[in-house]
């Protein structure tokens, strides 16, 4: 017998033997429950682009089961993998109450398996259509002012898609308008930006807080470069009295008696100029100035011996963007001496 004989020979046995194999696996009748173990978790899908699944579309099921054959099984576990993920095709909004043997039955109808029981039976959800609305972007800082009050952003307007019933929440006088904020770490302290000068930065699309966690909202694109120019608007105020304090060495507490003399224990007429707002906040005392002296324990030792001497002022922690003009910058003040 030749090589080639033999060759063909063993083709056609193992052609036979595949078709035996094939036929077997097609007519064995096999059952699959992947309930067996527990339940099996439940996705419904909306297959309509134009609806959103907005009731309880996620679940379990707690028995599963088919029939069919062998090799039909053996091509539908790998879809069980993960739970039961069907898709449903809505054309109308509203409640609705779906068949589940019905939904398995169209999603797996073409691997020619049976579904012998489910349970439950049927699931109740609410479909409610999605939209598409443009957006108008605005940009309203609080802690600095714009020059002019103007910006730009690029693109002026994104899209916004979203269930229809959540329109209210972005409506206002027939239009939605969204908010854009700085998208950098870097850029959001808006008071480090420089001044007088444009500056374009890369910003999101802020949702309302009613939206932010709905998963059927989105908004394209979701990233804008938004252009300004900070103006810088700085103001001034007189402070009548501004109180002097003293600082020292909590050791010496015990040791020396700093007394600042009556006619300088506060600062008279001390300008203070700086952003509006902060100085705004000075002129109501929401933010004080700290005048003070510091004492270390060798101008305590030399100043016991002095009587009264004349010490610096200094302002300290002062707000950002704050400058300080005071008529006088010393203050006279006597070091008792506690325990010599």
């Amino acid at each position: 017998m030749t090589l080639t004989r033999r060759i063909e020979d063993f083709a056609i046995v193992t052609l036979i033997t595949l078709l035996i194999w094939f036929y077997a696996e097609s007519n064995t009748v096999d059952q699959y429950s992947p309930t067996t173990s527990g339940p099996v978790p439940l996705q419904l899908r909306s297959a309509s682009k134009d609806m959103i699944l907005v009731g309880p579309s996620a679940g379990s099921v707690t028995v599963l089961e088919f029939s069919g054959s062998r090799y039909a099984i053996g091509r539908l576990r790998p879809l069980l993998v993960g739970g039961l993920k069907l898709d449903v095709t809505l054309t109308e909004p509203g409640p609705q109450r779906l068949s589940l043997a019905r939904l398995v039955a169209d999603q797996f109808g073409h691997l020619n398996v049976s579904l012998t029981r489910i349970e439950p039976d049927a699931v109740e959800l609410t479909a409610v259509r999605k939209v598409a609305r443009e957006a108008e972007l605005v940009f309203r800082p609080e802690e600095v002012k714009l020059q002019d009050g103007e910006y730009d952003i690029e693109p002026a307007t994104v899209r916004i898609t979203l269930p229809e019933d959540r329109l209210a929440d972005v409506m206002s006088d027939g239009k939605i308008v969204l908010s854009v904020q700085p998208s950098r770490e870097a850029d959001r302290n808006l008071r480090k930006l420089p001044v007088n000068q444009k500056v374009t930065i890369p910003a999101r699309v802020e949702l309302p807080a009613v939206l932010q966690d709905n998963p059927h909202v989105q908004v394209a694109p979701a990233e804008v470069m938004l252009s300004f120019i900070i103006e810088k608007r700085e103001v001034s105020h007189v402070l009548n009295l501004v109180p002097v304090t003293i600082n020292l060495p909590p050791a010496e507490l015990r040791n020396f008696d700093p007394q600042i003399h009556e006619e300088d224990q506060f600062l008279k007429d001390v300008k203070v100029t700086g952003p509006a707002e902060i100085i705004e906040q000075i002129k109501s005392g929401a933010i004080t100035l700290d005048a003070r002296v510091k004492f270390t324990r060798d101008t305590l030792v030399d100043g016991a011996k002095k009587g009264e001497s004349t010490y610096a002022v200094k302002f300290v922690d002062l707000p950002p963007g704050v400058s300080v003009e005071s008529p006088k910058s010393t203050i006279r003040a006597t070091i008792v001496r506690l325990n010599p």
